[in-house]
Order: C-alpha cells, then sequence, then structure tokens
C-alpha cells in the first residue's frame, strides 16, 4: 500500500459478496456501502495516526493535518495540486486513493518565513452512470497570524 493511504479498497466485488446490493452493482451502491465502512478495521485510526506521527515529527510551526476520505464508488487520482505558502511534510501528496481508503498528509509552512500554510490539491474520479470525470478540490489556509480557513 502506498505511503499516505489507509484500508483495503472497497470494490462491486466486495457490495455484492455482502448480500445487501442486487446485481447489477451501481458506482452509487458502491458509495453507499462504502460510507457504511468508513470506520471499519481502524482505517480512520491508521489515517490519523500517521498524520499525528508527521506533525510530532515537524515539530512546532504552523502546519495542516490532511485526511481524505474516498467514498466515491471510484479511485481518487492525484490531478494536481498547488502550495502557495509551504509545502508538504516527508511524504507526497497520495497519488491514488481507491474506494474505501483514507489518504492522509501533512502541510507545512516554509521555513523561516511569518508566513502559514497554504495549499489545495486536486483528485480526479469517475462520474456515476457516465464516461465523464469529475474534479473534487480540497484547499486550506492556515495564516501565520489570525483564523483559520477551509477554502
Amino acid at each position: 500500500m502506498a505511503s499516505g493511504v489507509f484500508g483495503t479498497p472497497i470494490s462491486e466485488k466486495t457490495v455484492l459478496a455482502t448480500g445487501e446490493y442486487k446485481e447489477p452493482i451501481t458506482q452509487k451502491d458502491v458509495a453507499d456501502y462504502t460510507m457504511k465502512m468508513i470506520n471499519a478495521g481502524g482505517k480512520d485510526i491508521n489515517a490519523q495516526t500517521f498524520v499525528d506521527n508527521l506533525k510530532e515529527r515537524y515539530g512546532n510551526g504552523i502546519s495542516v493535518k490532511c485526511l481524505i476520505y474516498n467514498a466515491t464508488g471510484a479511485t481518487l487520482n492525484l490531478a494536481n495540486y498547488k502550495d502557495w505558502h509551504g509545502h508538504i511534510y516527508d511524504t507526497p501528496y497520495p497519488s491514488d486513493i481507491q474506494n474505501g481508503q483514507w489518504g492522509a498528509f501533512l502541510h507545512v509552512h516554509p521555513s523561516g518565513a511569518a508566513v502559514g500554510s497554504a495549499g489545495a490539491v486536486v483528485y480526479r474520479t469517475k462520474v456515476p452512470s457516465s464516461r465523464s470525470s469529475c474534479d473534487w478540490l480540497f484547499s486550506w489556509t492556515v495564516p501565520y497570524i489570525g483564523a483559520n480557513g477551509i477554502l
């Protein structure tokens, strides 16, 4: 499993094996079941512990603990990212977060600068019942002075 990714992927086969859904299994069915499994096997705790450990290694300083749970029914693929202030710490942004997995990373402010942490990451996935794709934007800003924000 890639660094920063936690949990066993949930697929159509996984959902079919539960007996809770009838064939044909749709992406919506997979997403619905995946939300029910958000904490299964302690994957949420493992992801939280991962970012907590990154923060402990990083030490004092402005940082953002980022956790993303994929319950789209498809894989989230890293499409783009932007670091306005700061950078990812120690591990890269997860390149793929499969359905049913948590992605986790720590974004930190630049060393020696009186600025906070501000960034964004875009993941692309399949739109249910379509050949089209959809982008999911996750962004944050934690200023050096002032209130935090999720953009």
